[in-house]
């Protein structure tokens, strides 16, 4: 960015945390009488950013630097949205020295699920982005920004998804439910003892093996999820001995939309489902001897990605909300029972600058994706992001008492050397 003065860093990214509020009416947004049947959103009339934007100096040394990354990520990941007076967001600036007397800085956006999904955080870092890359940011004279009377949006909320999709149910899909058969593996049972941790872990994939990745993926005719998919689902095969796996992955919704609506990756909202599949250990047992076996399955996941986007909204799991009166006593009904899933994906995907961003001084060189657990979630949550010709980060996060430690770590490595084996071929 061409300062050198962490203050700097600080104005200018408060003064990019202003215009991203304009762009985005839902970073101005609580939730009023959280916990009652009559909860709403409420618009707050301005944002203290001094309470919610902090800066935080790295380590030194590259080794150091992740570790902190990743006590920060956890930290905040474990850290609630409880004050009635601030928005459902924060965020933390990571600084180091960068070459060239540039400033390098990670910026740890933190938003509540509700109002937004993962493309959000990309609309928001857009906005950052730009911000930060207009002339007017270096030269304004800060002090004219009020930190901590910053005016709302008054512009309108996004509609809600019901409002932009029919959300049609089959028949025998409506109050249909399923036992969680006892073959399926998904992790200890959730036992509340009044306080929930969610621990993480990161695999990162370096640029060079990512790119003979995609290309590996796209000579076998498939795509980086459905290879992740597929190699998730062999580690956890392998490291628990079960017969059976239920995988749940993240779909984005904004495909569906009509295209007049211009709901892109550069607005805010939340408009994402998951759908499962259920995998049987016969159906890797090739992949144990021979790696190069695991593009057949990922072909099959391919497959099945495509079957979910030509249904539409039809059946779609996010729809199934419609057939809960209670919401709370539904969520409170999974204490002390197994869970439906083995592990969850989300794959974020590659990003990309948007027009209006490239040749820009101010880039984005590095993204991380994490994801707290909740009651209704996966034994393990899996979320993977990366940039356009960077590494690919996998992070994993899980509950304390669902699974050990050590049980992460060794499925962690177990896709690791998989992918290794991979791009050696």
């Amino acid at each position: 960015m061409g300062q050198t003065d962490k203050e700097d860093v600080l104005d200018n990214v408060y003064y990019a945390f202003h215009r991203a509020i304009k762009d985005h009416p839902a970073l101005g947004v609580r939730v009023k009488d959280h916990g009652a049947a009559g909860k709403y959103f409420e618009r707050l009339p301005f944002i203290d950013l001094e309470a919610i934007v902090t800066i935080q100096e790295l380590p030194e040394g590259q080794a150091v630097e992740q570790e902190y990354i990743k006590e920060v990520l956890t930290r905040e990941n474990n850290k609630p949205f409880v004050d009635p007076t601030l928005p459902l967001w924060r965020a933390v600036i990571l600084i180091e020295k960068g070459i060239e007397n540039e400033v390098a800085f990670y910026l740890v956006f933190v938003w509540h699920h509700v109002i937004g999904d993962g493309r959000s955080g990309w609309a928001v870092h857009s906005s950052l982005l730009t911000a930060l890359s207009d002339p007017e940011t270096t030269e304004i004279v800060h002090s004219a920004i009020d930190r901590r009377f910053v005016p709302t949006s008054i512009a309108p909320l996004q509609l809600p998804l019901e409002e932009l999709l029919t959300l049609k149910r089959s028949p025998s899909k409506v109050h249909s439910t399923t036992g969680v058969p006892s073959s399926r593996w998904a992790g200890e049972k959730f036992q509340y003892g009044g306080k929930v941790r969610t621990n993480l872990h990161h695999l990162r994939l370096k640029a060079t093996t990512a790119s003979r990745l995609v290309q590996r993926c796209r000579y076998n005719r498939t795509t980086i999820t459905p290879l992740l998919q597929a190699a998730v689902t062999w580690a956890v095969f392998e490291e628990t001995g079960a017969d059976d796996l239920r995988a749940a992955c993240a779909m984005s919704l904004r495909r569906f939309f009509d295209p007049q609506l211009a709901i892109d990756d550069s607005v805010m909202g939340l408009w994402i489902t998951a759908f499962v599949i259920d995998y049987t250990r016969s159906q890797y047992t090739e992949v144990s001897q021979d790696a190069s076996a695991i593009w057949k399955v990922a072909v099959v996941n391919s497959a099945r990605f495509d079957k979910e986007v030509e249904k539409g909204d039809l059946d779609i799991d996010i729809g199934a909300l419609q057939d809960i009166p209670d919401y709370k006593a539904n969520l409170l009904g999974k204490l002390g029972n197994r869970r439906e899933n083995s592990f969850g994906l989300t794959n974020l995907g590659v990003y990309a600058p948007l027009p209006n961003e490239r040749n820009v001084p101010t880039r984005i060189s590095d993204m991380i994706l994490s994801q707290s657990c909740h009651i209704n979630g996966a034994a393990i949550q899996i979320c993977v992001a990366s940039v356009k010709g960077g590494d690919i980060n996998i992070i994993f996060s899980w509950q304390d008492g669902i699974v050990p430690d050590s049980f992460v770590e060794s499925v962690s490595n177990k896709i690791y050397t998989l992918f290794k084996k991979l791009t050696s071929e």
